[in-house]
């Protein structure tokens, strides 16, 4: 996600990533399952990158200012960080927006799970296999 961070560095970059951005989006609509799923594993990616805890927690200095603690010896540092990564989070929020429909639009079933009486007449759930449905499914609820 290296490329983000560069088109991030200037205004004309912004606007052309956000542009492509929504143009994703669109296309995430399009009724075809691999294309879904490619759309999908960028989707994961971006939101990996802006809000995985672990990924913002491996920085103490965000840590700290995200947890409300002032670090005086890092104070600049911390609100520094912090505020990059508030910032960044604003900059995609409208796009996070749209994120939210389209995977609440696309959402796959979940498991599906029979209760059925086996040859003993015991009462047992029986789960179908796994499909691209679920596979689907499973992925989008990581997140």
């Amino acid at each position: 996600m290296f490329h983000i961070r560069v088109l991030e560095t200037v205004q004309e970059n912004i606007s052309a990533l956000l542009v492509g951005l929504e143009y994703l989006i669109n296309i995430s609509y399009v009724d075809d399952t691999e294309v879904f799923k490619v759309c999908l594993d960028y989707w994961n990616s971006l939101v990996l990158e802006l809000f995985d805890a672990n990924h913002n927690m491996d920085n103490p200095a965000v840590t700290a200012n995200m947890m409300g603690l002032q670090v005086p010896l890092l104070s600049g540092l911390v609100d520094g960080l912090g505020a990059q990564l508030l910032q960044r989070r604003q900059l995609y929020a409208g796009t996070m927006s749209k994120l939210r429909m389209l995977m609440i639009y696309r959402m796959a079933k979940p498991e599906e799970v029979l209760i059925v009486e086996d040859e003993n007449g015991n009462i047992v759930r029986e789960t179908m296999k796994d499909n691209d449905v679920l596979v689907q499914y499973k992925i989008m609820r990581r997140h």
